[in-house]
């Protein structure tokens, strides 16, 4: 993040003014959409990020790509950003969003790590173990990564549970190097 808490501030005023507006859920939705498509598109995140770029000239790029798709209230803030020249801004202010959100809803968002696809089963059994430990109600991100061999690494709030294979073997490995041989001789 550039600057997380001019990006927190104008998360927090969107927020304010979307409730008022009743219109939460709608720019929520634009937030994740502009998330997600800046996420996809690496060109889209060095155009908000250039220093080069006009900040009207990347209001003009987020019109042309998201004008038709967003509600009027996302509009007027990103014209208000571009006017303000703060649309750098932009992808930082919409994960603040989302967070802020999140606890306005009180949701705990909790990145979970496995070697392969989880089942329905299991991702219950995340989430109920998210909810228990947190109190809130849980969101499971999944991620897959054969790196962690097998077993899992759940992170949630400010806390981790890592159960992996790899971990396991790591510290058996340390074990092993500090563990000198001493003989009953």
């Amino acid at each position: 993040m550039n600057n997380p808490q001019v990006a927190h501030r104008y998360a927090k005023s969107l927020l304010d003014l979307a409730k008022e507006l009743a219109s939460v859920e709608g720019v929520r939705a634009d937030m994740a959409l502009v998330a997600a498509t800046s996420a996809e598109s690496r060109e889209l995140r060095l155009l908000f990020a250039s220093p080069i770029v006009t900040p009207l000239k990347k209001l003009e790029v987020f019109k042309a790509l998201f004008g038709a798709t967003v509600n009027k209230l996302t509009t007027t803030f990103v014209e208000l950003l571009g006017h303000k020249g703060r649309i750098d801004l932009m992808l930082d202010i919409a994960g603040a969003f989302e967070q802020q959100y999140n606890e306005l809803n009180n949701v705990a968002v909790a990145t979970l790590t496995t070697a392969t696809p989880i089942d329905a089963t299991l991702r219950a059994q995340f989430m109920a173990l998210v909810a228990k430990e947190t109190g809130k109600t849980a969101t499971l991100v999944e991620q897959v990564n054969p790196d962690v061999i097998g077993g899992f690494l759940l992170q949630m709030d400010n806390q981790q549970i890592d159960s992996t294979v790899k971990t396991q073997l790591a510290n058996m490995r340390l074990k092993l190097i500090d563990n000198t041989y001493i003989s009953k001789l």
